[in-house]
């Protein structure tokens, strides 16, 4: 598998891989329990019609990727305030995406993209409940965006592919995604809940 070339992950993590190196596999299982954990926690009261948002710091620590600082949000937003701790190297984040309509599979919203290139994110990961994607900067993606623009673009691009196009709404999600990362060339990865994820846009 591509990641057991050395030391891969810690490249993609510190921003020091370039596109023509980003492996065809990532694997994150060692995290997997605890972006899971963090799902489990988002839906405990969906029978009550109550969703919330979870979300972490990703830190690079003792030459692992790390989940951190731990934050609850709201139905559908999360404030996350990285704080730089000794020892570790903040390279994104994490969060989940539930629904109170059970709807599972949504992955980045336009709203996630525009964080992830305007804070300069190494690495971002979502959980949508039936898979988890990640996006993953590189030394070709865009560095600056305007929010609204991007926000607007990836509403119109989900309208599209699910009203026009009759794609369900998580593939017409995933289509979004893809869109936005070949715009902004950023690499994206989708895969099982188990964190064992295949690139599917490379820049």
């Amino acid at each position: 598998m591509a990641t057991s070339r050395p030391h891969i992950l810690q490249t993609i993590c510190l921003g020091q891989c370039t596109s023509n190196n980003l492996p065809d596999q990532l694997d994150l299982s060692n995290i997997a329990a605890e972006m899971n954990r963090l799902w489990r926690r988002s839906i405990r009261e969906i029978r009550r019609g109550i969703v919330t948002e979870y979300g972490a710091v990703l830190v690079w620590q003792h030459n692992k990727l790390r989940l951190t600082q731990v934050t609850q949000g709201t139905e559908n937003a999360i404030a996350l305030k990285p704080r730089a701790v000794r020892g570790q190297k903040i390279v994104g984040t994490f969060h989940t995406h539930p629904y109170k309509e059970g709807w599972l599979g949504i992955t980045f919203s336009g709203e996630d993209f525009a964080s992830v290139i305007n804070t300069h994110e190494n690495v971002s990961v979502v959980h949508s409940g039936s898979r988890i994607a990640v996006l993953v900067c590189n030394d070709k993606s865009s560095r600056l965006v305007n929010g609204y623009d991007i926000i607007d673009l990836a509403n119109v691009l989900v309208r599209q592919y699910y009203s026009k196009e009759h794609i369900p709404l998580d593939e017409a999600s995933l289509q979004m995604n893809i869109d936005l990362c070949m715009i902004h060339k950023i690499a994206f990865y989708i895969g099982a809940l188990d964190g064992r994820l295949t690139l599917r846009y490379k820049p």
